[in-house]
């Protein structure tokens, strides 16, 4: 945390710019309720530099240093620099992409900190001393991607944590739709038929390919089930982040990290049940911090949905991010 915020001194930036997005370690310090703020800094700089110090004994370092090297020597090369879901990026990757144009004012950039599935949701204005928004940034207001129907269904899974950005779930819808499903299924079996019932209605229905669908999951392991549960003639493939291949004819079966940035007219989003989604919190990572993080991911894999979206949940195990579904934007069915 401390070297993806360009710290290099006790006196710079060893907290996070906003307190709920902490670290563990950063989560634990404020429990002790120690009065003097510098000197919990102090602390926890002190902390940093036995763990540098042992990372430089054992001949290793972290990404993050890596990153920082590469920003202190990055060479200007570019008239215009264009930087898209930098919600996603650390601050050090960001002043990286900064100095590889010519001039600062030239950066283009693009975020939305409802869809940081990575937990770096930061504070944009402090990115970089040389970015200055004021009278330069602008909400894009209008969705070319998701029908009527959809946003104002999904709209209500997004974050609402205290760092959500609601200004930019107020958007403009330009296509309308039939309702998105929601179905709860009782075992894989009638999972499987629901999956393909739907998969062919509405690929007949939009007049699409099967390529043209995709079938989201929230781990490898469930990828690797619900392929085995999707009729051969949908010819569906299973990729991972690095496998995406657009020209496969096939139906997608993808993680929802993959789907990250991509859409789909035809998308089925699987295995939203309590375990899966969200998943157990890490060792070490403030549990409120990682189901937020969760919700996100689900956020965003519902909205890679262009005209037809179907949500499967167990039924005996919905999770927990399914609760404020309802009849008035959901077609609801109990398989």
């Amino acid at each position: 945390l401390t070297l993806s915020l360009w710290a290099t001194t006790s006196t710079e930036r060893c907290t996070p710019y906003n307190p709920g997005n902490t670290s563990r370690l950063i989560a634990i310090l404020r429990e002790i309720h120690l009065a003097d703020y510098r000197e919990r800094q102090q602390q926890v700089w002190q902390l940093f530099e036995v763990y540098r110090r042992r990372m430089r004994e054992a001949g290793v370092c972290l990404y993050s240093e890596r990153l920082q090297k590469a920003a202190e020597q990055v060479t200007s090369s570019y008239d215009y620099v264009f930087i898209d879901e930098a919600q996603d990026l650390k601050p050090v990757a960001i002043r990286f992409c900064i100095g590889l144009c010519h001039k600062p004012e030239n950066v283009f950039l693009t975020a939305d900190t409802n869809q940081s599935i990575y937990g770096n949701s930061l504070s944009w204005s402090k990115v970089a001393s040389e970015l200055r928004f004021q009278g330069r940034a602008r909400i894009l207001r209008r969705n070319y991607r998701t029908t009527t129907e959809m946003w104002k269904a999904i709209i209500r899974l997004a974050p609402d944590a205290v760092d959500a950005d609601r200004e930019t779930l107020d958007v403009e819808t330009v296509f309308r739709g039939p309702f998105p499903i929601f179905a709860r299924y009782s075992n894989d079996k009638r999972l499987g038929d629901r999956l393909n019932f739907f998969l062919h209605e509405a690929l007949r229905q939009e007049r699409v390919a099967p390529g043209g669908a995709a079938v989201l999951c929230p781990t490898i392991i469930e990828m690797k089930h619900v392929i085995s549960l999707i009729d051969p003639r949908f010819n569906a493939r299973a990729m991972n982040s690095r496998q995406v291949d657009f020209s496969h004819p096939g139906v997608k079966v993808l993680t929802m990290h993959a789907a990250k940035g991509l859409e789909f007219p035809v998308v089925a989003v699987v295995g939203v049940e309590d375990g899966k989604l969200p998943l157990a919190v890490p060792e070490g990572m403030d549990k409120a911090e990682h189901n937020a993080q969760q919700r996100r991911l689900f956020f965003v894999a519902c909205s890679r949905a262009m005209r037809r979206l179907i949500v499967f949940a167990n039924h005996d195990r919905p999770s927990p991010f399914v609760f404020g579904i309802s009849d008035e934007h959901w077609e609801i069915e109990d398989l």
